[in-house]
């Protein structure tokens, strides 16, 4: 089990969720909960306050000093001992004509890629040092999972180009679509870059969970989500990376 975790978007959803069921590993030591505001963050903030392994950290993902600021004070924290786990969760989904194709706005588009597929792109590149790091520290030269380094993005099956035979029928939000695309294209792509330093990447799908983002027309419980993909996590190893699965470790199509 890895003994440091950082999770982005963590003040809500899915990410407090993660938070929770990551605070049950009986092997860690760090973890990091990362959100734009931490001062609203209640129920993340009584969390910390009783388990001094969180840190509540600030980072606006799609405002790179913020990502470099926080990079320097998880640093800080961590030292020699580098990252083990790096969930990028945070995300967004817009409604409304605005993000479909037929009455799309530009600037609607533009917040989907930048929260769903750059910003991922960005907080890896700040604590890829990190990851590193702990990669290079790790006793097992064989190893390969989360217990050593890795990178989760958690995608979307709306995202899967293979299995788009709906178009807008069923989910007509091009921007989310076509960003969680492109967030499974940055996956494969740096699966492959960091795979000589045993840092492994994959995607996942959450399922439809009722969130803010999901609505409670959902079809599952944060806990049910999160439980079932954290466990999943602990058994990943070489053959997954730059896979994009669901939260059960079925394969999923790019």
């Amino acid at each position: 089990m890895p003994a440091s975790v950082l999770i982005t978007g963590a003040n809500r959803g899915i990410g407090l969720g993660f938070v929770k069921q990551v605070l049950q590993w009986k092997d860690l030591q760090y973890l990091f909960a990362c959100c734009r505001n931490p001062t609203s963050a209640k129920e993340l903030n009584a969390i910390s306050t009783s388990d001094k392994r969180v840190h509540v950290v600030q980072m606006d993902v799609v405002d790179e000093s913020s990502v470099i600021n926080a990079a320097a004070q998880v640093s800080d924290i961590l030292g020699e001992i580098g990252l083990n786990l790096l969930i990028n969760n945070a995300g967004i989904l817009e409604s409304g004509d605005r993000a479909t194709w037929v009455g799309a706005q530009q600037d609607c588009f533009l917040r989907h890629f930048s929260v769903n597929s750059v910003a991922p792109v960005i907080v890896s590149k700040e604590f890829l040092p990190l990851l590193e790091l702990a990669s290079k520290n790790y006793a097992n030269p064989e190893s390969f999972g989360i217990d050593r380094a890795a990178i989760i993005n958690i995608s979307s099956m709306l995202g899967s180009i293979g299995d788009n035979t709906s178009g807008s029928k069923f989910v007509p939000n091009l921007a989310y679509r076509a960003s969680k695309a492109a967030l499974n294209q940055v996956t494969r792509t740096i699966s492959v870059d960091l795979v000589s330093k045993k840092i492994l990447v994959a995607s996942f799908c959450p399922g439809w969970v009722k969130t803010d983002m999901g609505s409670s027309a959902a079809q599952l419980e944060v806990f049910e989500s999160t439980s079932q993909l954290c466990e999943t996590f602990l058994k990943l190893n070489a053959e997954n990376n730059g896979q994009f699965l669901d939260r059960t470790g079925k394969i999923m199509n790019f």
